[in-house]
């Protein structure tokens, strides 16, 4: 069993495998078509790699320049020595392994346990899937609009408080975040409730392939909650991934514990499907 840099020999057959698997996979998939397989200037590129024998493969992962560990290994847990070990040896400092529970899991264990890791934030998520033709629509509530690139100042106090609710830190830089909204912006990924001019609850498309697209950042402003607003913003994406995306499924994870957003997923027709994994830190000293 070898781990190798993704290369042309292997490309098709990796991609294969992550499409098989498109509902824990998609934040790989929509950085291999947006970035390639090598690292570049853009904060989500990386060096793609692989664990293969004789040609088929077994793990994809990659470690992108935000320093975040994106793993695929189709359930198996015994690839994590390999895996930690070839990106503990890159230039970028590991801050975070994000995956399917049980490759994600299992490769940050490795990295505590042989690596010194220090865990800042650890999450398993429920993963939900939604065939979009059998999507309930929410009861009328207020409208709902696409944010548009100059909302950002909007937007970002309400990003920040989604990431410090959550207990995650923001590592990205002001002129980062700046950068990464204003293209998903124009590319209407983000819709947004407002109340008397002030963003108030806010869903984003936050990765595409082919038919299926992964929603993000749901958040809805603590003193705005209980008003339909989450479900709002939901069934507006919903709908939009459909007309504008040409989607046909989405697929989001949620903490085990957010039982409020689990109910409002629910009753938009989500059903839960599996298990993901957040965790961040960083190598002691």
């Amino acid at each position: 069993m070898q781990v190798s840099l993704l290369g042309d020999e292997h490309l098709a057959a990796a991609r294969a495998f992550l499409e098989a698997r498109a509902e824990t996979t998609l934040i790989l998939l929509s950085s291999l078509a947006a970035h390639g397989v090598r690292l570049g200037e853009a904060s989500n590129s990386g060096n793609f790699k692989c664990v293969h024998t004789a040609g088929e493969i077994h793990a994809v992962f990659c470690l992108n320049r935000r320093g975040n560990l994106l793993v695929e290994t189709g359930g198996r847990t015994d690839l994590a020595a390999p895996i930690a070990a070839a990106c503990v040896s890159e230039p970028i400092a590991l801050r975070g392994v994000l995956g399917e529970w049980r490759a994600a899991s299992s490769v940050w264990e490795r990295l505590r346990g042989e690596h010194g890791y220090v865990e800042d934030f650890g999450s398993r998520e429920w993963l939900y899937r939604l065939e979009i033709a059998r999507a309930r629509g929410g009861d009328a509530a207020p409208p709902v609009r696409f944010l548009r690139p100059e909302d950002f100042g909007a937007w970002e106090p309400v990003n920040t408080a989604f990431i410090a609710e959550v207990g995650m830190v923001i590592r990205a830089t002001l002129a980062e975040r700046r950068e990464a909204f204003e293209h998903d912006a124009r590319a209407q990924r983000f819709v947004g409730c407002f109340d008397a001019g002030r963003l108030v609850a806010v869903a984003h498309l936050n990765a595409l392939h082919a038919s299926y697209g992964q929603v993000g950042g749901v958040y809805t402003t603590p003193e705005h909650r209980r008003r339909g607003l989450c479900c709002a913003v939901m069934s507006a994406l919903i709908a939009e991934s459909a007309r504008v995306h040409g989607l046909t499924h989405l697929v989001l994870f949620t903490g085990e514990r957010n039982h409020a957003a689990q109910r409002v997923y629910e009753s938009l027709a989500f059903s839960r499907v599996g298990e993901f994994a957040l965790f961040f830190g960083q190598a002691r000293g």
